[in-house]
């Protein structure tokens, strides 16, 4: 069930965001708040985040607890769950017209939201828009992908049938049509993202940008 943070402080909570940004989490305390600080530093301000807590032992409670700002929401499973339940949980709760599922090791450059924002004022109707990312590693390596060079509205069905697959966080999708193809298969426990995409990619195109909108 849905546990509130301390006093509603910061912006006021939109009735209705323009994008949701879930957050799955289980006991890495530390590499959240990265994660979350990384949303906070957005250069657009109308989003929520869905945190969900899967029943973590180590001091995730603690630090979520403190987080009052009103756009903020965490949902916390008292028994463990695999990944697509918890994020599943998340996109079910989020009330924004765009859903971003970011793992909580990941992060968000601070013009991510804008960039798929952008995209979808540029191609209405589309059923995600898809970024580039940078990889890195605890060594320092970094590698960037971008999926084009130039913004384009693309039925990617062929690309993914022959292996081609983005993952969840440098994607925005349309909260509509993740609920129409019944979320991610939680029967699945992993290549989760693959196979949400072979389901997804059949029923509308996608918003393809260039700009870098996650380092994963």
């Amino acid at each position: 069930m849905p546990e509130d943070g301390a006093a509603p402080v910061g912006p006021a909570v939109a009735a209705s965001p323009a994008v949701s940004v879930v957050i799955p989490t289980r006991n890495r305390a530390d590499l959240l708040q990265q994660a979350v600080d990384s949303v906070f530093a957005q250069t657009v301000a109308d989003w929520e985040l869905v945190i969900v807590d899967d029943a973590s032992e180590d001091a995730t409670p603690e630090s979520l607890a403190r987080l009052t700002d009103p756009r903020v929401r965490v949902i916390r499973l008292e028994q463990h769950a695999e990944q697509s339940k918890t994020r599943n949980t998340g996109a079910r709760a989020a009330r924004a017209p765009l859903t971003l599922s970011l793992d909580d090791d990941d992060l968000l450059p601070p013009g991510a939201l804008e960039a798929h924002l952008d995209a979808h004022r540029r191609y209405p109707g589309v059923i995600a828009s898809i970024g580039g990312f940078v990889a890195f590693d605890q060594r320092g390596h970094r590698r960037l992908r971008r999926p084009i060079r130039r913004a384009c509205r693309r039925n990617i069905w062929r690309d993914v049938l022959f292996g081609w697959q983005a993952v969840a966080g440098q994607c925005a999708f349309r909260t509509e049509a993740l609920a129409r193809i019944g979320w991610w298969d939680e029967s699945f426990l992993r290549v989760t993202d693959q196979e949400l995409w072979a389901r997804l990619s059949r029923h509308g195109t996608v918003a393809l940008t260039p700009a870098i909108v996650l380092q994963y």
